[in-house]
């Protein structure tokens, strides 16, 4: 499915006009941070390395959200039900330490192009968007493991032992304390946290709540982040906005929204957040203007170009599979440069020419 002409209008308005009330999901960092099949991926190596099984551990409920579902967990020839439920959060606290390195450029550069300052409301533990976005106030109220960076080193030998001798790192317990990372969140979490009482403060100040990538922790049916709803919820409900939804299926989030009776207009953007970015911002910056909302007549060619840069990045991530993407990464920089739209031979050019 793609966007409507409308919803693309609609977002292009609220991103270029006012500083926008931005909610970022694990959905607007896809390329940049690893998702749940990349983990997955890590730890079942880890694991296997290990060469050492020890079932008969719960691994709790972060396992849950990696698979899906509780009990014994085969993933090929793999086992990993002797994980304990530290080791696993340590696991998972690693791996989104490390940073994947994208093919196509950093979507939060779109936002170099949007009113600023707006408020970036950032439910990911990467640091990535207080990285990128230098223009805007970055908050991230589940933390970010950026704290975690110096201690990696230390992490990573506490890891290799409980994997070797599969027992669980109890020493790792308050190692990421104050760390929401796939559970339920606290009921106090609204309350006890600062970045919900700063961005109480700002959200006056925004023309339109955009949220991106975002279902809440959704698992099954239900959700993980039920008091950051609520929060949201009372905040549009106290001062009623605009809310834009872009997602791959955002009638879930708008669901959500919808039966707290928040009764403000909700514009359902389907898309995928990445290209439509990159579509966005390239053609922007084609056209001379660097002002999103000038696009706003033209929603049919963002729509058209965000359908080519989806199968362009689909494309590539094919066609580069297994060579070095920091490579890639600063080949693909250069078409920063370029003045009007990049074609994909000439993107397959960049990533397949020869050093001299």
């Amino acid at each position: 499915m793609s966007p409507s002409d409308e919803s693309i209008r609609d977002l292009l308005i609220a991103l270029g006009r006012r500083p926008a009330f931005i909610v970022t999901g694990s959905g607007a960092e896809a390329g940049l941070a690893p998702g749940y099949s990349q983990l997955r991926s890590g730890i079942e190596q880890q694991s296997y390395d290990a060469g050492i099984i020890v079932p008969g551990l719960r691994p709790g409920m972060e396992l849950d959200r990696l698979y899906g579902s509780s009990g014994s967990f085969w993933t090929g020839s793999r086992f990993v039900t002797h994980l304990g439920p530290d080791t696993l959060r340590g696991l998972l606290w690693h791996g989104l330490s490390i940073p994947v390195v994208p093919v196509i450029g950093n979507q939060y550069r779109l936002f170099d192009l949007t009113a600023a300052p707006s408020l970036v409301f950032n439910l990911n533990l990467t640091f990535i968007a207080e990285r990128t976005c230098k223009d805007h106030t970055v908050i991230s109220p589940h933390g970010t493991v950026s704290s975690l960076h110096p201690l990696l080193p230390a992490l990573k030998r506490i890891l290799d032992g409980s994997l070797k001798y599969g027992f669980n790192a109890h020493g790792l317990r308050s190692f990421g304390a104050g760390l929401t990372l796939s559970v339920p969140e606290s009921p106090s979490i609204t309350a006890s946290r600062p970045e919900y009482a700063l961005a109480r403060d700002v959200y006056p100040k925004t023309g339109a709540m955009i949220i991106i990538g975002y279902s809440f922790g959704r698992l099954g049916s239900s959700i993980d982040d039920n008091e950051t709803l609520a929060y949201l919820v009372d905040l549009l409900k106290r001062d009623p906005k605009p809310v834009i939804i872009v997602d791959i299926q955002p009638e879930h989030t708008a669901g959500l929204l919808d039966r707290e009776n928040v009764h403000v207009p909700i514009s359902l953007v389907t898309a995928s957040w990445r290209p439509l970015a990159l579509a966005m911002r390239r053609l922007a910056i084609s056209r001379n203007s660097y002002r999103l909302e000038w696009l706003a007549d033209e929603p049919a060619i963002v729509r058209d170009t965000y359908l080519r840069a989806r199968d362009i990045e689909e494309e590539l991530q094919e066609a580069t599979h297994g060579l070095d993407r920091r490579w890639l990464t600063l080949r693909l920089d250069r078409a920063d440069d370029f003045r009007t739209p990049i074609t994909l031979a000439e993107y397959l050019y960049l990533v397949t020419e020869t050093e001299e």
